[in-house]
């Protein structure tokens, strides 16, 4: 005989983490729909939290796919809306914020770098400490400027919003704004 199993946020999380590891964000986030789905539905041990949410953007920033930054940023978008509604835990964090940064940074779109500076200055907007960009958030938009025509103006940008809030660069991104603007 078979016992029934109820599913649980752990078990889902097991396999969000097989699909970000696989690289497959469309079914990461068919699961997220399914889990608010059944928790919808009366089903209370599968509710997504910030972790699950931050597993889903993961998985679209390491696909490298065009439309990954604009998927992630639309999952953090409905983050936000549950906060707005409330549901103060489902505010994003840093980590959300820096992955969505890394999967605009991953994308090859070539807007990446003006997405990326949107959301730095909603960081900074926020007036949250722990929100504040840091060396992961400012490693991700190098990366997506490197990219682009007109390089050393970009840079600019990045060394004049870092000077914004105060932020003091690390070794390597002091050498990569140097290896940037030559």
């Amino acid at each position: 005989k078979y016992t029934r199993v109820n599913p649980n946020l752990d078990m889902f999380h097991k396999v969000l983490r097989g699909w970000v590891n696989q690289g497959s964000p469309k079914r990461a986030e068919s699961l997220l729909l399914k889990m608010i789905e059944l928790y919808e539905n009366g089903q209370e041990a599968v509710k997504p939290n910030l972790n699950t949410y931050n597993r889903v953007l993961s998985c679209w920033a390491k696909s490298n796919e065009k439309y990954s930054g604009e998927r992630a940023q639309l999952i953090l978008r409905q983050m936000k809306m549950l906060e707005a509604d409330g549901k103060t835990e489902m505010a994003p964090d840093i980590i959300s914020y820096n992955t969505v940064v890394n999967a605009w940074a991953n994308s090859m779109d070539p807007t990446s770098h003006l997405q990326i500076e949107s959301l730095v200055l909603e960081m900074i907007m926020a007036g949250r400490e722990k929100l504040m960009p840091d060396a992961a958030t400012y490693g991700s938009w190098l990366k997506a400027i490197s990219r682009h025509e007109d390089v050393k103006d970009h840079v600019k940008d990045v060394v004049k919003m870092m000077k914004v809030h105060d932020f003091s660069p690390t070794g390597y991104l002091e050498k990569r704004i140097a290896a940037l603007s030559k």
